[in-house]
């Protein structure tokens, strides 16, 4: 299933982060704005290495509970709310490196 995100939507954002092994709200990827990710309406987060963790607030992810996403996997988040509220951390010992589209 792939997700299309249009040029011409307000406030689009592409970044690639490393996630280690402290949990991070998606405002604190670098690259990422408060502001933009509080207005986001959606985000796709896809793994493009490792393994990672996520849970919504107040329920932080560990480095081995959590909502597992692996290697070549995506996962949307759709709702201001829930993308304000994601947490994301490496799944084991290893760092993932992951893409994030925000929409807003």
């Amino acid at each position: 299933m792939s997700t299309t995100f249009s040029p011409a939507s307000k406030g689009i954002k592409r970044v690639q982060a490393t996630i280690s092994n402290t949990a991070v709200y998606l405002k604190d990827i670098s690259g990422l704005s408060t502001t933009l990710v509080n207005t986001a309406q959606s985000a796709l987060i896809q793994v493009r290495s490792g393994e990672i963790n996520l849970s919504h607030a107040p329920e932080a992810p560990t480095t081995s509970e959590g909502i597992t996403i692996t290697a070549g996997q995506s996962f949307t988040l759709v709702g201001p709310n829930v993308v304000r509220n994601t947490q994301l951390i490496r799944n084991g010992g290893t760092d993932a490196t992951v893409d994030l589209i925000l929409e807003g």
